[in-house]
């Protein structure tokens, strides 16, 4: 079977096509048609801008994380004072650093300033049973040169008099659209028992949403 252009070129020349070439070139023809109208379908009319509506992209296999998803945990029983806003500093870290990471290598930094979309912070705060006052947690915004840009919090509720006191973190945020300047984010706890209280566990996992 002769390919399209063989065809054409056969035409090109002035001989003529056999029943069967002329079968040929018109599904040859048609098929051309085909794909210029799906074209079409695809792009602005008179213009190559495509169009896509509603697009499904099903059962990728993607090489690396799509959400480049980090975790950090910080996990030694640790007081922290009565009515003191204090730092958290990760003890480990794992997942994928290529957007997300600690900044400059301090583990009580986290990175955000390669992020092009929404932040997704996710992960809970463990205290020791205590049914004495609240239980707080701040996010900190900051600027390569250490300058607060914001702060935000993150939750805040009562102590309770159980096995362990275990508070989510839920937050989303496009922080770069918002503070361009944007370096990293760090976090701090404050509990109002009337005493020391131990801080247990903090599992922090930070991605695109």
């Amino acid at each position: 079977m002769a390919s399209f252009s063989e065809l054409l070129d056969k035409l090109g020349r002035g001989q003529s096509l056999n029943p069967l070439e002329l079968a040929q070139l018109r599904d040859e023809v048609r098929a051309v048609e085909e794909v210029k109208n799906l074209f079409k379908s695809w792009v602005q009319a008179g213009t190559n801008t495509p169009v896509l509506q509603n697009p499904i992209i099903y059962n990728p296999d993607f090489k690396t994380s799509p959400l480049h998803v980090f975790h950090c945990v910080f996990s030694t029983n640790t007081s922290i004072n009565n009515n003191t806003e204090t730092l958290i500093t990760f003890e480990t870290a794992w997942g994928d650093n290529s957007v997300f990471d600690f900044y400059n290598g301090d583990e009580s930094k986290i990175r955000i300033d390669r992020s092009q979309l929404n932040v997704r912070v996710d992960g809970m705060v463990a205290w020791e049973p205590n049914a004495t006052g609240y239980r707080f947690l701040r996010m900190y915004i900051y600027d390569s040169s250490d300058v607060e840009i914001l702060s935000q919090a993150l939750h805040g509720f009562p102590g309770v008099a159980v096995a362990q006191n275990v508070l989510p973190i839920s937050y989303t945020e496009n922080i770069r659209e918002i503070f361009p300047e944007v370096a990293y984010i760090s976090f701090k706890v404050t509990q109002t028992s009337g005493a020391g209280l131990e801080l247990q566990n903090f599992v922090l996992s930070v991605g695109v949403a």
